[in-house]
């Protein structure tokens, strides 16, 4: 097929490299060869009889290494030297390409085609808690790369266009059986803010433990210990950041030796704080429990930092906390779309193991004080 190395063909040639009863090196004319070299001879070879036509596009240099039985450096050994001599382009983020006789009028590669799958699609407003953040910054991301995205739902799977520029998928906290569905696909497939154990699928996430840790360390800075984590429903299994959260917090508050007893809570069953409560900061895992939270206090009029210092997990709507300056951990999910756009095109990453943290940030406001002050106050 033009544009691929055939593997087959590829054994063929170089057989002499990959037999493991010889040493790596390549023997023509009895004067042993280095890989790197041999390797550009066949690719020489192969755009001189026209197998390789000019405009078509290499395999990924992972792909090669593996086509070749050689080390991925080697690849990029051989490509630099090829593009040096006019043979290839190499173009970045979009892969590397075979030259015509003129390099500079070599056919233009296609522009890289993603679909980004996500559960749900709605229009933003000041109150919505959607993936807006995800896809602004996949789509920043892919004007900056001129990369075409099409954004569609996981249920509207069948009438995703797929056709041949279709370059991966990128897929917005899926479950594991929808990001087994797309795996099947057989095409590159990175998943953003969620992880799936065991299922051989990389990801850009938000660090949900550093965000976590970084709003304990902030609190017992400030000299509070007895602290109540008000989470969301850790028994739902599609709840993936609240039970990564939960989990951190009671880790760390072991850790930093806490008082456990009672020092959780589902969000839901939060009524208020009870008389002579020994409490003296909050932290909740999410915009919903903040919000609930908010509006308990309010209704209690307990003032903060005066009465209880809080922290709430992710930023929420300015019109949330007008009367309340709130102290955030805010995530950068923007920065999680565009690195999973990233490694979706660098075709030198190894999609399937990678591994980006994207970590949150401690907006410091008005809801926090030192034990001391909050002491004095009451």
């Amino acid at each position: 097929m033009p544009g691929e190395i055939c593997k087959r063909s590829v054994q063929r040639s170089l057989k002499p490299i990959i037999n493991k009863e010889q040493p790596r090196t390549a023997v023509a004319g009895g004067s042993p060869e280095p890989l790197y070299a041999a390797l550009i001879n066949d690719i020489r070879r192969r755009i001189e009889i026209g197998e390789l036509q000019p405009g078509d596009k290499l395999p990924a240099t992972l792909k090669m290494a593996a086509q070749y039985g050689v080390c991925h450096k080697t690849v990029q050994l051989a490509m630099k030297a090829l593009a040096r001599e006019g043979l290839l382009i190499r173009r970045k983020y979009f892969g590397t390409f075979v030259a015509s006789g003129d390099v500079g009028s070599a056919k233009k590669p296609a522009e890289p085609h993603v679909a980004l799958l996500m559960k749900y699609i709605k229009e933003r407003t000041a109150s919505d808690i959607f993936d807006t953040d995800i896809v602004d910054g996949v789509m920043e991301a892919a004007a900056a790369y001129g990369c075409r995205v099409d954004v569609n739902l996981y249920s509207r799977l069948d009438t995703l266009a797929m056709d041949r520029s279709l370059t991966g998928f990128l897929l917005v906290r899926p479950g594991r059986e929808e990001a087994l569905q797309i795996k099947r696909l057989g095409l590159p497939t990175v998943l953003l803010d969620i992880a799936h154990a065991r299922l051989g699928l990389g990801f850009a996430r938000s660090d949900n433990a550093r965000g976590i840790r970084t709003a304990l360390q902030h609190l017992i800075r400030q000299g509070h210990r007895k602290i109540l984590y008000l989470h969301s429903d850790c028994s739902n299994p599609y709840n993936f950041s609240g039970i990564e959260r939960y989990k951190t917090f009671m880790a760390a508050a072991d850790e930093y030796k806490l008082p456990m007893e009672n020092s959780s809570l589902l969000f839901a069953d939060f009524s208020g704080l009870p008389e002579g409560s020994e409490y003296t900061a909050l932290l909740t895992d999410g915009v919903m429990s903040t919000r609930h939270t908010l509006n308990i206090l309010l209704r209690q009029g307990i003032r903060c930092p005066q009465d209880i210092s809080f922290i709430g997990f992710d930023d929420v709507d300015p019109v949330d906390f007008q009367a309340l300056p709130l102290t955030v951990i805010r995530q950068r999910l923007d920065e999680v779309g565009r690195a999973g756009l990233k490694l979706l095109l660098d075709q030198d990453r190894d999609w399937r193991r990678a591994k980006i943290l994207v970590s949150p940030e401690l907006i410091i406001r008005g809801s926090t004080a030192s034990h001391q002050s909050l002491s004095s106050s009451r």
